[in-house]
């Protein structure tokens, strides 16, 4: 998190950041975090995983990353995009979700169709290693992606059709 002195010049007047984090650890180290940067007007940390429906799914913390599963595991909430702001503007939407990319944006479909309250840039770290245990291929992610008005491209500018690594992507919507 940026200092004290800089957060305001990072967000505009009335601009938040809202994280979202299943695991009660983590969760609590990041408020901790936002503590001591003196952010915590700018700063919001939600106790829930984001997928494409609300309700209780289990999560098995790993080392790197936690496993979701629907019976095994810790249980935690998990909420929509769509739930957590039904009136309000994304600007900028980060995902890192190990493997879940493409249900975080199916619990965004009512943000995503409206032209005036969908987020102009989505950064996306994409796992398609573990994209099998999600149902989700590379067609599926970027054309739900481009139904939406989305372009896609690498991080170094490059456009990008198809999804055949891990990393960063970012889609956008053209100017």
């Amino acid at each position: 998190f940026p200092s004290h002195d800089t957060a305001p010049k990072i967000l505009p007047a009335g601009g938040k950041v809202v994280v979202f984090e299943p695991q009660s650890e983590n969760a609590r180290f990041l408020h901790r975090t936002v503590q001591l940067n003196h952010v915590e007007d700018k700063v919001q940390i939600r106790e829930a995983a984001v997928g494409e429906k609300t309700g209780i799914i289990c999560i098995s913390p790993g080392q790197s990353q936690a496993t979701i599963s629907e019976s095994e595991g810790i249980p935690v909430k998990m909420t929509s995009l769509d739930a957590e702001f039904p009136h309000e503007r994304i600007d900028v939407l980060k995902i890192d979700v190990e493997g879940a990319e493409e249900k975080v944006l199916q619990g965004a479909e009512e943000i995503l169709g409206s032209k005036t309250r969908r987020p102009h840039s989505i950064f996306i770290e994409v796992h398609p290693y573990n994209w099998k245990i999600f149902k989700t291929t590379s067609d599926t992610l970027v054309q739900r992606l481009i139904k939406h008005g989305y372009q896609l491209r690498r991080l170094d500018g490059k456009p990008l059709g198809k999804i055949e690594f891990y990393g960063e992507i970012l889609a956008e919507i053209p100017k």
